[in-house]
């Protein structure tokens, strides 16, 4: 089955609370260079081989986004991701065993 991303941000012109407190941690490890940190939930999904992206949409609508508050990119698995030329983009991602909360209540 294809996995399909979801990356689930807050729309550009709210604060990002959870960006401030990764730029005030970084700033006090001595790293003064970024201008900006913007957080997302990331969410990998297997999707059935007949899934289509408006499925994808549906389920970024549904489930996974507040449309008041954020805005969600989606990329079918082998689809290229285009990021901003200034921007250096990084993902953490749980070890296997680790409890997320997150992905067991989806």
């Amino acid at each position: 089955m294809p996995l399909w991303r979801f990356e689930v941000t807050g729309r550009q012109e709210l604060p990002d609370p959870q960006g401030k407190v990764v730029a005030k941690t970084l700033a006090d490890f001595g790293l003064s260079g970024p201008k900006q940190v913007r957080s997302s939930r990331l969410y990998l999904i297997e999707l059935s081989e007949s899934a289509s992206h408006p499925l994808a949409q549906k389920v970024s609508q549904n489930l996974l986004t507040d449309p008041v508050s954020e805005v969600c990119r989606i990329h079918r698995q082998g689809d290229p991701i285009a990021e901003p030329a200034d921007s250096l983009p990084f993902e953490v991602h749980l070890r296997p065993g680790v409890t997320d909360n997150a992905a067991q209540s989806a």
